[in-house]
C-alpha cells in the first residue's frame, strides 16, 4: 500500500469518527440522560419548539416583501432555516412519539 493510499484511508477513518462524534454531541445536548430511551429533555423540547416556529415548519415557504410580493430571498432564508432544523432532527434520530411531544409544546411556555 502506498503512502498516498494509507493517508487517504486514515482521512476516511477520521471523517467517519468525526461524523459519529457530531451525532453523539447533538444527542448529549438534546436528550435527557436520566430518562430511558430516545427522549429529549424538557429544555430541549422548548428549544426545538422555538426552532420549529422560527423555521416555519408546517407552513408555506413563501416569504413576502413590504409590498406583499413573493420574495425569493425571503424564501431562501426560510428554506435555510428549515435545513438547519431538519439537520438537528436527523442527528437526534427521534422516534415519532418524541417528535410529537415537542411539536405540541407551546413556544410561550
Amino acid at each position: 500500500m502506498s503512502i498516498y493510499e494509507r493517508s487517504r484511508e486514515m482521512v476516511e477513518i477520521v471523517a467517519r469518527r468525526l461524523g459519529f462524534l457530531r451525532v453523539v454531541s447533538y444527542k448529549r445536548v438534546f436528550h435527557d440522560a436520566e430518562l430511558p430511551g430516545n427522549v429529549v429533555s424538557r429544555d430541549a423540547s422548548h428549544v426545538l419548539a422555538d426552532l420549529r416556529k422560527f423555521a416555519w415548519i408546517g407552513k408555506h415557504s413563501f416569504g413576502r416583501d413590504q409590498t406583499n410580493r413573493i420574495d425569493p430571498i425571503a424564501m431562501a432564508r426560510i428554506e435555510g432555516r428549515r435545513e438547519v432544523f431538519y439537520r438537528i432532527m436527523d442527528h437526534l434520530n427521534l422516534d415519532e412519539t418524541a417528535i410529537q411531544t415537542f411539536m405540541e409544546v407551546s413556544v410561550d411556555e
